[in-house]
């Protein structure tokens, strides 16, 4: 399991969890915080997983930690194997928080 701070000021597209070859990316929770409204996209690359949005100053979205299913832990979502998790917003305000994900090997 490995965690990670987010801090975005800008529109920029951030890694969160470098590629790895061979494996995907599984986010299990976050937590992000804005100073003003603008919206949080999760992406396996350029490509747009999920998207959430912050509202007025302060405001926050979170995905708690997900249970463990009857084999493995459940994730919010996961990357394409071989690609890096990224985050972006679509503003420019200060948004903090953080996350928690695991790299998991491709199954063939």
């Amino acid at each position: 399991m490995a965690f990670s701070a987010i801090s975005l000021t800008d529109a920029t597209l951030t890694t969160i969890a470098a590629a790895k070859t061979g494996y995907k990316v599984r986010l299990y929770s976050y937590l992000v915080k804005g100073d003003a409204s603008t919206t949080v996209s999760w992406s396996s690359n350029s490509t747009v997983l999920g998207a959430v949005i912050v509202g007025a100053a302060g405001d926050g979205a979170t995905a708690p930690p997900t249970p463990h299913g009857p084999v493995e832990r459940v994730a919010w979502l996961e990357t394409a194997v071989g690609e890096a998790l990224k985050i972006q917003q679509s503003g420019t305000v200060n948004v903090k928080g953080h996350c928690e994900y695991e790299y998991v090997p491709a199954v063939n």
